[in-house]
Order: structure tokens, then sequence, then C-alpha cells
């Protein structure tokens, strides 16, 4: 028994120093080594930094990240991996075809959680590893290590939709070496030579061209092993990252826009609802814009009612452009867009309109929170449909978390009423009639009296 259980612990031994650390087996990613192996496929992930003035949940910019994979020739390069004694392997170019890319989308249908200071928002795709190309014929000619360049590219440029990123090679490209093994299953048509993926890591940036030849020794690798298009570090405080000036990021950094309601005077009517319209004209962002009211998220345009409106080289509209406009606030109400982008390379304009609806006349003044932005004050006269429509450009960075307040202010109305306004005319008209009665009366008399 004791002569089998020492056997047994000497196989554990040594399976356990066999053992590769070029990669893991049996899971898909392995956080502690960085390494891929799962079938025929490899985890790629794109991360983006969202980031929102006001700390608000907002909507992902619609933007597709495309991933091409082209071969590598390494030259000379070798891995090496920590066992004693080390192993070392030749690294290959790799194969066209032996790996595909990968389309990432980001999508406006989806939510991003956002604060002043940024969380990270992730999206995986799967790079494929083939072993036949599209004719059908073997890729690989035979196992071992192969290595790829992975170049990044997207269907909308990243500063359009308003993301901030500094666009060098170390951002839009990776590295991969994928690790092929015998001991797959032969089959003719998916796998003639019998190989399988033993496993996979994807890193950073080369460390030397030799001979116009990319190379990469195996402590580089290791220090500079990646998920695949991740930030860069948050800070000096990991556990409260601040990403806002982080250059090695992708951010998208939006802000809220809200329009306060604000009605005095002693005789104003606090309880009407006041028509408005607020659009956002000029973007070429794809991002959802909500408003919020009532505490609820909202969605409105000017024809659907109801709906979600995604901003595409598109107006973007809350209320009719009237005063029968569907958006009316009375005093103490607000709206508020919600994710706005900050960034974008077009100049982006909100215009706010307000109308009166009502017999009574205001005097209306717009006060913001930013001095800088040109607003129109002036009288709301009584039923004439007038408006005010304070515009600006949301793209300068002083613009960012702005609110405005339309304050209307109805003058006091005397107690006397019209009575009061036509006293002065009612006694000189009473005077003049008493005056022509006093010498009527006295002509008559003297008439009398002859």
């Amino acid at each position: 028994m004791k002569k089998l259980t020492a056997l047994l612990l000497a196989l554990v031994m040594v399976l356990a120093m066999s053992a590769s650390a070029f990669a893991d087996d049996g899971d898909a990613y392995n956080g502690a080594t960085k390494t891929y192996t799962s079938g025929n496929e490899i985890p790629l992930t794109k991360t983006i930094v969202f980031i929102n003035e006001n700390g608000s949940t907002v909507y992902q910019p619609n933007i597709t990240y495309t991933y091409a994979i082209d071969v590598v020739d390494p030259g000379d390069a070798t891995v090496t991996d920590g066992d004693t004694p080390a192993d070392t392997a030749k690294v290959n170019a790799g194969v066209a075809g032996g790996v595909t890319g990968v389309n990432i989308p980001f999508t406006s249908d989806k939510t991003a959680t956002s604060s002043k200071t940024g969380v990270q928002v992730t999206e995986t795709g799967n790079l494929t590893v083939n072993f036949v190309d599209g004719s059908g014929n073997a890729t690989f000619p035979h196992a071992g290590i192969y290595r790829y360049k992975i170049t990044e590219t997207s269907d909308k440029t990243p500063a359009a939709v308003g993301i901030t990123r500094d666009n060098t090679e170390y951002d839009t490209t990776r590295y991969l070496d994928v690790y092929i093994a015998n001991g797959g299953t032969v089959d003719p048509t998916t796998n003639p030579k019998g190989l399988t993926l033993h496993g996979a890591v994807i890193f950073k940036s080369v460390t030397s061209t030799k001979d116009g030849k990319d190379k990469i020794d195996d402590k580089d690798t290791t220090d500079q092993k990646t998920t695949g298009f991740e930030p860069g570090n948050p800070g000096a405080d990991p556990a409260n990252p601040d990403y806002t000036n982080d250059a090695t990021v992708d951010r998208y950094t939006t802000y809220d826009f809200t329009v306060t309601k604000v009605v005095t005077g002693a005789f104003a009517d606090k309880t009407n609802e006041f028509p408005f319209h607020v659009s956002v004209a000029n973007s070429i962002a794809s991002a959802a814009i909500t408003y919020t009211a009532d505490g609820s998220e909202q969605f409105h345009d000017a024809t659907a009612a109801g709906t979600k409106v995604t901003l595409n080289n598109a107006a973007f509209q809350i209320g009719e452009d009237a005063a029968t406009s569907s958006l009316a606030l009375k005093d103490g109400d607000s709206i508020t867009l919600v994710g706005v982008p900050s960034n974008q390379t077009t100049d982006l304009t909100v215009t706010v309109k307000e109308y009166n609806n009502t017999a009574d006349k205001y005097t209306a003044t717009v006060a913001a929170t930013n001095g800088s932005i040109t607003l129109n004050d002036g009288e709301l006269p009584a039923g004439d449909n007038a408006y005010l429509n304070p515009a600006f450009n949301v793209k300068d960075s002083d613009v960012a978390a702005q609110t405005i307040t339309f304050t209307n202010t109805m003058a006091d109305v005397s107690e006397t009423g019209v009575v009061l306004r036509f006293a002065p005319y009612a006694l000189m008209l009473g005077a003049g009639v008493a005056l022509f009665i006093i010498l009527k009366v006295r002509k008559n008399k003297a008439v009398e009296e002859a």
C-alpha cells in the first residue's frame, strides 16, 4: 500500500513538473497567468471608460470595433517557460487564415453605468482558430507557437461620437501567440493534421525589431499580457480609479442638461403649464439621449412620443415647436437631458424655447449656471405665442453640467383694478357735467328774472 501511495505521489510530481507554463488547460481565461484555452476560440475584450459629470447612467455610443488579424514574422524569437529546468520553444510566423478576427459592437440599446470619474464598460468577442482555410487546406503545418498581430479599427471615428482616445499604435495594436499542439481529433475536412489549440497569450507590444521582424522575449510577454484592448493605469488608488485625465484609455464623456421652470408674482398662476420646446442639433453621436421628468426616465421625439431617440446626424427634440407643445412645465418643474456627449468633434447645439399660453403678461428672464451662455430676456406678452430661445454650444467644457432656469414674473395688480385706472377721467367728466348743470340753471334763472 505504501509503495502504491509513493508511486502515485511520484507520478503527480512528474506531471506537475512537466506541465508547460505556456498555457493552462480547462478554462477559457486564467486570470493569474492571463492565458486562454477553450476549443478553437480566444476571447478578446474591448473596454471603454464611461464618464458622466453628473454621475448619471447613460447609453453607450453606437460604435463597432473590428479586429483584423495579420501574420507576424518574429525572426529568431523564442519563448521560455517558468519550469525548472526551463523549456524553450521557437516562435513561428503566423499562418494566413489560421486565426480570424471578430467585431465587437457597443450599442445604444444598452445602458452604461457611469460616474464622475469613470466606470469601465467591457464587451467581448471571440477570435477563431481555424485548422483549415477557406479551400479546405490545412493551415498550421505542425504543432508549435505562432505569432499574429491584432489591429483595431472602427466603423466611426471614435472622436466623432464623443470618445476621447490617444490614437497611437500602442492603443490600436496587440500581438497574439497561439500554442498549437498535437492530440486533436483527426478529421479530413476540419482538422486533417489532428492539431488542437493548447492555449494563447495576448500582449500589448513588441520590444524590438530586428531585420524588419517583430521580436519579444518571454519576460516582456509576461509583463505585458492583456485581455485585449483594456484600459491602462486607473490612477494612484486602484480602489477609487479616476480616468478623467487618463490618456491611455478610451473615454466616453457626457453630462446632463437641466431646464427648470419658476413662476413668481402675487397673482401669477403657478399651476399653469407653459409649453416648452427643447432640441439638440448637429450631433453626430449615436448615443440615445433621454430626459427625466417627475423622477422617471422618459423618451420623446417629435414624431413618435414615448420612443427612444438616437442621435445620428439628426435633430433630437422634446416637445413641438409651437405654443401647443406636448412638453409643458409649471412652477417647480424641470426636465433633464441625460447623457449629452461633450467631446464630439462637431459643435453640438441645444436650443430651448418657452411659449406663453395665458392671457397674462409676464416678464421672462433666463439665468444659467454658466454666465458665458448668451440668453434672451424680455416680455412674454399675453397670448401672442412669443418665446425665448437661448441657444448655445455644448461642446465647450465650461458648459458641462449646465442648468438654465426660465423665470416668469407677473406684476402685481392693484386691488382697485380697472376702476383705479379710469377714476381720474370719471372725476373730470363728473365735474364737467356738474359745471354744465350749474351754468344751465343760472342761465334759466337769469332769463326768468328778465
